[in-house]
């Protein structure tokens, strides 16, 4: 349905993937290190798809698609707290004991505060806050994603976390809050974002104009009546984007 482009009042960007490096192949260097440190008699690699398995249970769980609506688990578990029931589940399959679930985890999360920001970060959000708000608007929990943008010196005018809303991406409470937070009406936004479920169907449900960030340049998958406002590959065609949205109709 075509409809006039309101003026932006914000722009939100999803974090890890987006702004901040989140390779696969980087947790597996964090499972061999858990592996080397705790004397583990368990190959990293066979730890790591276990501990996966679990993990993808917490993702598929904790929030899902029925009757035309999304809906939440019942009890919310931040990461550390989901992170920390995996390792316990994967220690037990593999019968290691006396192994810390808590260190574990530690490590992880260790891991993700010192995620690097891809290169064009920094000129991207000078350029976009000097014209708008922005925020970030991320599946984490709030103490690990703050040290994120503490080293790596960024700024934001709003960050809200799952964690700090009791609700994961892409149930629509967590861009409703944001919403509200700037008074804005959901074709008064942009979402910038790298994952096809959370970032761009999620906010879009709502009548968030969201931006795919493609940066392996995959093809789109998951039906037309669900592809992004725009796809880029890198940040810096997000301005390109802004402009667009802020002069013409779609």
């Amino acid at each position: 349905m075509r409809h006039k482009v309101r003026k932006l009042k914000a722009v939100f960007f999803d974090a890890y993937g987006t702004l901040f490096h989140y390779e696969p192949e980087k947790l597996n260097e964090v499972f061999r290190d858990i592996v080397d440190k705790f004397r583990i008699s368990v190959n990293p690699n066979d730890l790591i798809t276990v501990w996966r398995k679990h993990e993808q249970i917490f993702r598929d769980t904790r929030t899902r698609y029925e009757n035309g609506r999304w809906k939440s688990s019942d009890e919310f578990f931040s990461y550390k707290e989901a992170w920390k029931k995996c390792f316990e589940l994967t220690y037990n399959e593999f019968g290691v004991d006396n192994i810390s679930a808590n260190l574990s985890v530690e490590m992880i999360l260790e891991d993700l505060k010192k995620r690097a920001i891809y290169r064009e970060v920094p000129e991207v959000l000078k350029q976009v806050r000097s014209k708008f708000p922005i925020g970030i608007i991320s599946n984490a929990d709030t103490d690990f994603l703050l040290d994120s943008i503490k080293n790596n010196s960024l700024a934001f005018d709003l960050i809200m976390t799952s964690e700090g809303v009791e609700s994961y991406k892409p149930h629509p409470y967590i861009f409703e809050k944001a919403l509200e937070y700037f008074g804005a009406d959901p074709d008064e936004v942009l979402y910038v974002g790298d994952s096809p479920l959370e970032d761009i169907i999620g906010p879009q449900k709502l009548g968030i104009p969201s931006v795919w960030v493609n940066r392996k340049r995959l093809d789109w998958s998951l039906g037309k009546e669900n592809q992004p406002y725009a796809e880029i590959t890198d940040l810096l065609q997000l301005l390109d984007v802004i402009n667009s949205k802020q002069n013409i109709s779609y």
